[in-house]
């Protein structure tokens, strides 16, 4: 699994915990700010969404229930290696 995660930009970061979703702009945020916000963001949803989706397709039916009201994967992760 580790080689899939590292095949793609962010994954594994988004699960260690060193790429978080970006804090929402204030109303006076220039464009240069609100471009920077976009991409950060891009960045984490697309990243957050596929290690979500690799660690989930490898756990079992009643395993994946019980974490699937985590928002990230840095959630699934933490309380997959809390309970097992």
């Amino acid at each position: 699994m580790r080689d899939f995660l590292d095949n793609h930009d962010g994954a594994l970061s988004v699960i260690d915990g060193t790429l978080v979703k970006p804090e929402p702009l204030d109303e006076v945020s220039t464009a240069e700010q609100r471009r920077q916000f976009k991409k950060n963001s891009d960045l984490f949803c697309e990243a957050n969404s596929y290690a979500k989706s690799m660690i989930t397709s490898a756990l079992t039916e009643e395993t994946c229930q019980k974490v699937m009201d985590k928002e990230t994967a840095r959630e699934v992760w933490v309380d997959l290696k809390r309970n097992f």
